[in-house]
């Protein structure tokens, strides 16, 4: 059987009230407050269409990412936008029928309800912004990420200093496994670097005896074999499957009768419990194709009724030990501006106003994200850093008489030059 999975952690950030910038939740603590559905409706589908536009850029490779750290540093920095940029980041991550104070609680109430992990599971997340200091920001913008976020001011000159402040802060809230988030300031234009760090570790409820580890093959969606350290066990999963092995030829065999009325599952997979009991590593194979058709026809709808579907087993499961990191800069501005949010990076046109003064748009989002699965469980870290930048657009404002040329680059020569003082 080819061997390809697409792992999605559903667990995963905790925050608490009282302006602390980062917990530590183990045992106890849960939070009954209730939260809103639209939100968590609203975060799936986003992650879900951030990953199929990831995927769809970066062919063949490891595409891991935090959908939550994302979204929450995208949340904080949705409190400066107004007018169309607010709007289009609305719609981008799918809360358009919610209110900025709707969508404020909702986040707050998620968050705090996600804090009593239970044992055997620790999350830790962080949020941060850390302002130009000789920028007034708007105190609204501030309060509300203080506030909702828990997110801690820092207020210091964009120098090199700065650069390694918000990289060794990056490294404290992961436990160094992502030591570095920016490469450099410009402290003429960046104003704001909004920063949001998820660190996750969870004890497998069963733990895979290393003796039972074995080299075996892994097929890559190139039909490549290569050899990886397998982890097997016998363990008691939830599971949604598919009860035959070779679907094309069972599709040829079949009444096109039956076929219009009895969907074929596209895909199989198993959720893997941590210790704490209410946390999982869903791992998902496609029955047949590869596994980027798989997420091509990925939707948040379609994960959750697998999921729903699903039933507890017993079965023998096999996966590998393995590591990854991921990195993603251009490639998440443009996955964002793909899914509708091009105006918030657009100089000319976004509207941060709520956020402060001037032109304001974002410059850059950097995503960095590493996975660890080995047979005692998982450690999972990510961090997001959105750039707010600062200034005149530029442009160039052809308005009063001017000298023109034409002028051949490779030799040097002047071919035409003229003083235009009426264009009329």
């Amino acid at each position: 059987m080819n061997r390809r999975f697409l792992c999605i952690i559903l667990a995963a950030v905790a925050i608490g009230g009282g302006g602390l910038a980062v917990n530590h939740f183990r045992a106890g603590g849960e939070c009954n407050r209730p939260v809103d559905p639209k939100l968590v409706s609203a975060n799936t589908d986003f992650g879900v269409r951030l990953l199929k536009e990831l995927v769809k850029s970066e062919k063949g490779k490891n595409v891991f990412i935090s959908p939550a750290s994302v979204s929450t540093a995208l949340f904080m920095t949705y409190n400066g936008a107004d007018g169309g940029t607010r709007e289009a980041m609305a719609r981008t991550l799918g809360v358009q029928a919610m209110t900025l104070d709707q969508i404020n609680d909702a986040n707050e109430a998620l968050l705090a309800n996600l804090r009593g992990q239970g044992a055997g599971v620790e999350v830790q997340m962080a949020n941060s912004l850390w302002a130009r200091n000789d920028v007034s920001f708007k105190d609204s913008f501030i309060d509300a990420n203080r506030r909702y976020y828990s997110a801690k001011v820092t207020s210091l000159p964009f120098d090199s200093n700065a650069v390694n402040k918000i990289n060794a802060w990056a490294s404290n809230k992961t436990h160094g496994k992502i030591p570095q988030i920016i490469n450099k300031l410009d402290p003429d234009n960046d104003i704001m670097v909004l920063t949001n760090a998820v660190y996750f570790a969870g004890e497998w409820a069963k733990a895979f005896d290393p003796k039972d580890t074995k080299d075996a093959p892994f097929t890559l969606s190139d039909g490549k074999e290569i050899t990886v350290p397998m982890m097997t066990q016998k363990m008691d999963v939830r599971r949604f499957a598919v009860e035959f092995a070779d679907m094309s030829r069972l599709r040829s065999t079949m009444r096109p009768e039956f076929l219009k009325h009895h969907s074929i599952p596209e895909a199989y997979g198993v959720g893997i419990p941590y210790k704490n009991g209410r946390t999982e590593m869903w791992v998902v194979l496609p029955t047949e194709g590869s596994l980027s058709s798989l997420v091509k026809g990925l939707s948040a709808r379609k994960l959750e009724d697998w999921i729903a579907e699903s039933r507890h087993d017993e079965v023998y499961v096999s996966m590998p030990r393995f590591k990854l990191a991921c990195s993603f800069e251009n490639q998440m501005k443009s996955a964002l501006s793909d899914m509708g949010m091009s105006e918030a990076f657009d100089a000319n046109k976004a509207n941060f106003s709520r956020l402060v003064a001037g032109q304001v748009w974002i410059s850059a989002i950097v995503h960095k994200t590493v996975l660890e699965v080995d047979e005692k469980g998982t450690v999972a870290a990510a961090v997001t850093a959105g750039l707010l930048s600062s200034g005149a657009p530029m442009s160039f404002d052809i308005d009063r008489p001017f000298l023109c040329l034409i002028r051949d680059n490779k030799t040097k020569a002047i071919l035409f030059i003229g003083a235009v003082e009426d264009p009329r």
